[in-house]
């Protein structure tokens, strides 16, 4: 019980975070992400995993959120030492 809770706690905290960074600060990188999802999935069912190859743009958008924020209070963010 102990590691499913762990598991779901850091799940939970990356989604918030970026849920907070979307509705702050990157509005139009979050209407870019809605517009891919409603183009390729519509708003009839959730994506699976066979989207993914459609859907780069929600895919590079959540592993960037996820590489910005730590997942726990104690963690650090990691930051890109120059632009690629």
């Amino acid at each position: 019980g102990t590691m499913f809770g762990a598991g779901s706690e850091t799940v939970s905290s990356y989604i918030a975070s970026c849920l907070k960074l979307c509705s702050q600060s990157h509005t139009d990188a979050q209407a870019r992400v809605q517009e891919e999802l409603d183009h390729v999935v519509g708003r009839t069912r959730l994506p699976t995993f066979a989207d993914q190859e459609m859907l780069p743009q929600v895919t590079m958008f959540i592993l960037e959120s996820l590489s910005g924020r730590p997942p726990f209070t104690t963690g650090f963010a990691h930051r890109v030492t120059k632009d690629i």
